[in-house]
């Protein structure tokens, strides 16, 4: 017999292995999953968020006066600009938002 033979015999008479799973492959569970996915979302949650100070609220009612004023005093003038409190209040914290990125 050929060589060629001789090794397609061996490998005919030796079990088959059969291809390991995903899972086993990569050695993939189920709770170290999640267990990791919990533990990036702490430390999402650890890291702490930037408050509000003093300086910051000084800035917000400034924000609030000088838009009041580029209006008119007249309550009808601010009306027909901002026609309810959330567009209002949404001018003044864009605005004292991008103040603050410029002055970084």
């Amino acid at each position: 017999m050929s060589k060629f033979n001789l090794d397609k015999l061996r490998e005919a008479a030796e079990p088959r292995k059969e291809k390991p799973d995903f899972m086993e492959k990569n050695k993939v569970n189920a709770i170290d999953y999640w267990y990791k996915k919990y533990m990036a979302l702490k430390e999402t949650e650890r890291i702490p968020k930037p408050e509000l100070t003093w300086k910051d609220v000084k800035a917000i009612v400034e924000t609030a006066d000088m838009m009041v004023s580029e209006v008119g005093r007249s309550s009808q003038e601010l009306i027909q600009k901002y026609p309810t409190e959330k567009a209002y209040y949404t001018e003044v914290l864009d605005r004292f938002n991008k103040s603050k990125e410029a002055k970084k």
